[in-house]
């Protein structure tokens, strides 16, 4: 697909590229409007081959060059994207911040990209492990990401026996904390507070101690039952015996979908909370201190016939949750966490594909990963825009020419101008032209047709652009040049 400089200029992608990467400090304004160039192709054509997603051989080339100089690295590119986030949450009183880990699968059978071992080791996998901080409105729509860690592992991962004594620094548990700081930091300018949202993973006395600490608001799904700063009757108490002893807030509903040995019902779920302070143990100094946060539990009442499991959440907040209406708020919230499963499944498969990248280098691989992961969070901001604020004009996210191309390609009416029709119509229109065939408020588009929905809608905008001399260099500086 050759898109035209020009053309490129009226579509969003341009625009929304211009807003995410403008502020890279890669030390060269050239490499910042590669950088710019480069995000809008992939917005327009996600793909984790270069080929796929630039076919003009003069910016594919460019693009190549740009991936492969050594002066250009993932980190000011992510830092431009996490201001672009922080402007998007400015106006908002806080945002739930999704963190998690998750790790991008490359063949490295030469062993020459950087890689370091993944998943189990008798499958032997190969790759690059990530933690990604992402904002979510109070209404679950996407900001975009705030934070993101990279790593390898060493080639020998040793598990210490029983409890890690290991320093902080030595345990993976430091990438929670860099990305809980990173988003602070991020959002440190504007009035926009975070709430962390973590699951089982994030469970680690060094996280929870630093969220007390900064006076961070921050939810992680508990996975001990820890011990408790207390004792009654000369027993040492717990954490789950002693929240599952507390008197029922109250009740709400909940629809579980069908799945995998489950038939769909409406689970009732009975809320519990309480404060409780905490029996910290620092290691490796053994010191103890004492941590005072609510435990939330939601347990399903009555599992209903054909469940093999009942529903429970067993939270640790350090928001106040005094009250039912508090109780509810920290579980919606830890709902939330599941976008950034989203994001992931967008930049590996779903959408992006970096998985099938060829690029050689480590570095470049970790620059093109940064690119995608802007553009994954487009998309996923893109498809719950459109079911949050459905009556936002599409003029938002749509220029008039890609509106005219999915009119075209769906067999409707050109609209007069980008503001004419709402957001959901026109990203219904885009997910037709993806091949989405409908499934009515429970089954609304996704990532997947979305995102092939835009590619061939920009396909059909450039085709009706004049067609371009070629330009068969690039002015971008080569690897070495000032």
């Amino acid at each position: 697909m050759v898109i035209p400089e020009r053309l490129r200029m009226q579509s969003t992608a341009r625009t929304w590229a211009l807003a995410e990467f403008d502020s890279s400090r890669l030390g060269d304004s050239r490499l910042v409007r590669r950088a710019i160039t480069v995000g809008a192709a992939l917005a327009c054509q996600p793909s984790g081959v270069i080929s796929r997603a630039v076919k003009d051989p003069a910016e594919r080339e460019a693009a190549y060059q740009f991936l492969e100089n050594t002066r250009v690295t993932a980190t000011p590119i992510a830092k431009s994207v996490f201001s672009a986030t922080a402007a998007r949450a400015r106006a908002l009183p806080f945002v739930f911040v999704a963190v998690d880990a998750s790790s991008l699968a490359i063949g490295d059978e030469e062993g020459d990209r950087g890689t370091g071992p993944i998943g189990t080791k008798d499958r032997g996998g190969r790759g690059f492990l990530m933690m990604s901080a992402l904002a979510v409105a109070s209404d679950g729509t996407p900001l975009g990401l705030c934070a993101q860690e990279w790593w390898t592992r060493g080639e020998e991962t040793v598990t210490p026996a029983g409890k890690d004594r290991r320093k902080v620094a030595g345990k993976e548990t430091k990438h929670w904390l860099a990305a809980v700081r990173k988003t602070r930091s991020a959002l440190k300018g504007t009035n926009c507070r975070p709430w962390f949202q973590l699951d089982r993973g994030g469970d680690a006395w060094p996280v929870l101690l630093d969220a007390v600490d900064s006076k961070s608001w921050l939810t992680v799904r508990a996975c001990h039952s820890r011990r408790l700063r207390r004792q009654r009757g000369g027993e040492q108490e717990y954490l789950w015996p002693t929240v599952d002893a507390a008197a029922p807030l109250g009740r709400y509903s909940v629809a579980v979908a069908a799945g995998p040995g489950r038939e769909a019902r409406t689970a009732v779920m009975v809320v519990r909370a309480c404060e409780v302070t905490l029996d910290i143990q620092k290691l490796p100094q053994k010191a103890h201190v004492p941590v005072r946060v609510w435990a939330v539990h939601a347990s399903e009442a009555e599992a209903s016939a054909g469940a093999a499991t009942p529903l429970q959440w067993r939270l640790l907040t350090t928001h106040p949750a005094t009250t039912f209406v508090d109780a509810c708020t920290v579980l919606f919230g830890y709902t939330q966490r599941w976008r950034v499963e989203e994001f992931h499944k967008a930049l590996k498969t779903g959408a992006c594909n970096i998985e099938d990248t060829q690029l050689r280098s480590g570095r470049g691989i970790l620059v093109l990963a940064t690119l995608l992961s802007a553009v994954a969070t487009r998309l996923l901001r893109m498809t719950y825009l459109s079911r949050r604020q459905p009556d936002l004009p599409a003029s938002v996210e749509f220029s008039l020419p890609e509106l005219h191309a999915a009119a075209a390609l769906t067999g409707r009416r050109k609209p007069r101008s980008a503001e004419a029709i709402p957001l959901a119509t026109a990203v219904l229109w885009v997910a037709e032209a993806g091949g989405y065939t409908g499934g009515g408020p429970s089954r609304p588009p996704g990532l997947i047709v979305l995102a092939r929905g835009l590619s061939r809608v920009l396909l059909v905008v450039a085709s009706r652009e004049p067609p371009k001399k070629d330009r068969r260099r690039s002015n971008i500086p080569r690897r070495g040049q000032a």
